[in-house]
């Protein structure tokens, strides 16, 4: 206990505004147990058995800040600092042990008093933490919110602790349930499981729990389905995702920056590329029907892009995320396709680099995952494919890009036609012709322009 005290009276946060809570203030939940495990809390939780709004205020003035209601009704106010989110509540049971066990797991059924250092812990939350285990709390509180069984598998991923195998039958006996709660949250716990780089072990338990399927019910991956064989081969391409991400610099130069980024408030271009390994051949199979009967599978990669892209908008990704793993799965095939035939010509590096635009770094990794399971005499030769296209990307790609030869204006004026999308389809062949070699300057593209112009016309 004394190592926890320790923990808490060390925080800054805590430090700065323990002056300013009334006696038989606790702080609860999450941060008690990320406070055991010496972990900074980024969330810290307040029970107050006083005013939820003077003591807001009074801590929100400390920070040069102001306070918001999270929740009126049920009194409680959040303030926002810089790298922590202050939440200050009402007690909602007349004891907060009553409280504690309201929750979803033992590990966050945690109280600590701070004026009396005492930690309260009716549930056994510290011997769960000592011995690694996860463990739901009733199969009330899983059926009052569903959500809390994605919670219990990635906390059990975050913390690598073993769910005890009273909650797994639990999450296997609920999962047919579904799980009904706001698209936005089930995408929040998402995020949260895929930045722990552990998404094949996340893939792997979302199954045996049942809980795969009732996220990605629009998937033949049930039992007994014809695609079921290509589920071990998505979780072992995330896999390879996840093992190749922390070594990306060596393969693609510079790179590393570019996944560091975010296409989305709190969504990482990892998330999406995991995603992306995860769906893209799942969700291109088709299964045709005969008298009712399931046929043969067929493999429909553009069907499989769109799919996938409306995954991520029903759980209300953004469109620049869905367009992302749409523009991924696309040309991981297109990738493929020109792979397999041994054509790597500039003009068709152009026209990937063109199509995939800002998306192909996440590409490139998906085909190395992709080519690492097979391990067979052409790995070395598609390795070098790679790595000759992401050298024409950051290279030729980018510099003919920042100077056309011609520009949309141009084409409009030399063929006298109207703004629309033919203009962008003679750019992309005056380029194409340019990355292949045909064509080196301004006055070529322009002769080039007046050729496909007739041609076009007759």
């Amino acid at each position: 206990m004394r190592d926890l005290w320790r923990s808490v009276s060390e925080n800054q946060v805590v430090s700065c505004i323990a002056d300013l809570l009334p006696e038989g203030t606790v702080l609860v939940g999450g941060c008690i147990r990320d406070f055991f495990l010496g972990i900074d809390p980024q969330d810290i939780d307040i029970i107050v058995p006083v005013d939820v709004w003077v003591i807001a205020r009074r801590i929100a003035h400390r920070f040069n800040t102001t306070p918001f209601w999270l929740d009126k009704e049920c009194r409680v106010a959040r303030i926002s600092i810089p790298d922590t989110t202050l939440d200050i509540a009402a007690p909602r049971k007349p004891t907060i042990e009553e409280d504690l066990w309201m929750r979803d797991l033992s590990i966050n059924a945690l109280a600590y008093d701070i004026k009396d250092r005492k930690i309260i812990d009716p549930t056994g939350g510290i011997d769960d933490l000592k011995t690694g285990l996860i463990r739901i709390l009733s199969e009330e509180t899983l059926m009052q919110d569903p959500l809390r069984a994605l919670r219990c598998i990635r906390f059990s991923l975050q913390f690598g602790f073993s769910i005890t195998e009273e909650s797994y039958t639990l999450l296997r006996r609920h999962a047919p349930e579904g799980i009904q709660v706001a698209p936005e949250r089930i995408k929040q716990e998402l995020v949260k499981a895929l930045s722990l780089s552990s998404g094949a072990r996340y893939f792997s338990l979302l199954d045996a729990t049942g809980y795969l399927q009732q996220l990605f019910p629009d998937m033949c991956i049930f039992e007994g389905s014809p695609c079921r064989d290509l589920l071990g081969h998505a979780i072992l391409t995330v896999e390879c995702v996840d093992r190749l991400l922390p070594e990306i610099d060596v393969m693609f130069p510079g790179s590393r920056e570019h996944f560091q980024t975010s296409l989305e408030s709190g969504v990482s271009r990892m998330v999406v590329l995991t995603l992306a390994g995860f769906l893209h051949d799942l969700t291109g199979m088709c299964i045709s029907r005969t008298n009712g009967h399931e046929g043969r599978t067929s493999r429909e990669p553009f069907v499989g892009a769109l799919k996938a892209e409306g995954i991520l908008r029903r759980y209300a990704f953004s469109t620049r995320a869905g367009r992302a793993i749409r523009s991924i799965i696309q040309g991981f095939f297109f990738l493929e396709a020109f792979a397999e035939a041994e054509r790597s010509t500039k003009r068709i590096l152009h026209r990937f680099c063109s199509r995939t635009g800002s998306f192909v770094p996440e590409t490139l990794v998906l085909v190395r995952a992709h080519d690492i399971q097979k391990a067979d005499t052409e790995e070395q030769r598609r390795r070098e494919i790679l790595e000759r296209t992401w050298s024409y990307f950051t290279g030729e790609f980018q510099q003919n890009r920042r100077s056309p030869l011609v520009t949309g204006q141009d084409v409009i004026h030399e063929l006298g036609i109207k703004p629309g999308p033919s203009v962008g389809s003679y750019l992309n062949s005056i380029e194409e012709a340019r990355a292949e070699g045909e064509i080196t300057t301004p006055e070529q593209a322009r002769a080039l322009l007046r050729k496909l112009g007739t041609t076009h016309r007759e």
